[in-house]
């Protein structure tokens, strides 16, 4: 009988380790997911929905995305692309401010970019980094990314390539 005993209380001190290990868990996850480190990067956006939805968190800040190549919309800017869990297509507006891009891309291929995410506007871009468009170009870009976030490169590399 008392062995019954001590194998019912180390079955219920083995249950009660798991479960505030579970709520240990399930509390510090979601801090760990943006967490933001000392120089100023985000660490979990990882996903344009990320920088997309939360704007005001990004801004400013240095994060490192991974998405698709979509639509090249001048000689040094991009559309980034992803898919959200809901099948929804987000989009991001990156610019590449050197013209002369170190990895050249191609629509659909994978990428991972390191930048700086700021608000786009289209005078602060064009005289911060000397960016030039064609006016169809100009006028298509003010329409859809003019006060919504935008990647600045940093660094690119291409993750998979098509």
């Amino acid at each position: 009988m008392m062995e019954n005993s001590n194998t019912n209380n180390f079955i219920n001190l083995g249950r009660k380790v798991s479960l505030i290990t579970l709520v240990s868990c399930a509390l510090l996850l979601p801090a760990c997911a943006n967490y933001e480190n000392p120089k100023g990067s985000v660490e979990g956006a990882d996903s344009v929905e990320n920088v997309v939805e939360d704007v005001d968190q990004y801004v400013g800040k240095t994060v490192t995305i991974q998405g698709e190549v979509g639509d090249q919309v001048g000689s040094n800017s991009f559309i980034l692309e992803d898919v959200d869990l809901l099948g929804q297509e987000e989009k991001l507006l990156v610019i590449n401010p050197t013209s002369a891009s170190p990895v050249p891309v191609t629509e659909d291929q994978r990428v991972q970019i390191t930048g700086e995410v700021r608000e786009f506007v289209t005078a602060d871009f064009e005289r911060d980094y000397g960016l030039t468009w064609d006016a169809q170009s100009r006028e298509q870009i003010e329409a859809e990314y003019e006060s919504r976030p935008v990647l600045v490169v940093q660094s690119m590399q291409i993750v998979e390539a098509r």
